[in-house]
């Protein structure tokens, strides 16, 4: 695996809570082949379609919330009490 790669998927994860598009490793040189290297290797864990999931960032509920709004694709949101307990508007323990 090119150094590269790793050093760009590294700089992008945190700042995507480690969740990453098809489209956005597509963007930054990431291979299908190379795809399938890193989800052998455990670096990657596939998510749902187009979306993986990079295996050293922390699952929290903010992040499962993001993935269903990645997942859902363009125009997505997270709604109602889901997004009112993100934002602690509702008693609902939003945000871990």
């Amino acid at each position: 695996m090119a150094r590269a790669v790793d050093g760009a998927i590294a700089e992008l994860a945190p700042k995507t809570l480690g969740l990453l598009t098809t489209a956005q490793l597509d963007a930054i040189g990431v291979t299908r082949q190379q795809r399938r290297t890193l989800i052998r290797r455990g670096v990657l864990v596939p998510v749902a379609p187009r979306l993986v999931r990079h295996a050293a960032c922390p699952t929290t509920r903010t992040h499962r919330v993001l993935a269903a709004v990645l997942a859902a694709g363009e125009g997505a949101a997270a709604a109602h009490m889901t997004a009112a307990a993100r934002w602690r508007v509702w008693g609902g323990g939003g945000g871990r």
